[in-house]
């Protein structure tokens, strides 16, 4: 597994980056139609969509509260949660904070460890998984953009959706 996870570093590290470009703060003060929390949401979730969608898996919008992303047996997915959402970045950056940099085994940006880099690394645990046929169960993972303000996207999809019995966050 992990000369696999090592082959794939490089597109890990540009989905995360892709995915941190977007700033994402949730503000339902700015709430659209399919956008709860902002447009900012509305584009990184998209973005997040467009790149499940591009390794194969089926996608749900969530009408803008969250996605889901799934591979194999939906029925019977075992869960993984992440979210998209950031906090505004503040002051004191060495980087811009939505330009993201890498040093070394370092890559610096606003959510690269919480957590956005836990929506990519979901989906790359379910493409191994795919590849592999590692799994008897299916893989779903669910994408927030309302984490940092209170969780209302997760919220809205178990009183909307059929949850997994478990789910790994």
């Amino acid at each position: 597994a992990l000369d696999w996870f090592q082959s794939h570093l490089d597109e890990m590290v540009e989905a995360i980056s892709t995915l941190v470009r977007v700033k994402s703060v949730s503000r339902e003060d700015q709430a659209q139609p399919n956008a709860p929390f902002g447009p900012g949401c509305r584009r990184v979730l998209d973005t997040a969509i467009r790149l499940a969608r591009s390794m194969n898996f089926d996608v749900r919008d969530c009408e803008g509260y969250c996605a889901a992303a799934s591979s194999g047996d939906d029925a019977r997915a075992i869960g993984i949660a992440a979210h998209l959402d950031v906090v505004p970045e503040g002051d004191g950056w060495l980087h811009s904070p939505y330009d993201p940099v890498r040093e070394g085994d370092y890559l610096f940006g606003r959510g690269v460890s919480d957590n956005k880099s836990a929506a990519v690394l979901g989906l790359y645990c379910m493409k191994y998984l795919e590849e592999t046929h590692s799994l008897r169960h299916g893989v779903r993972l669910l994408m927030g953009v309302s984490e940092e303000t209170g969780m209302r996207d997760l919220a809205y999809y178990a009183r909307h959706y059929p949850c997994p019995d478990f789910t790994l966050v």
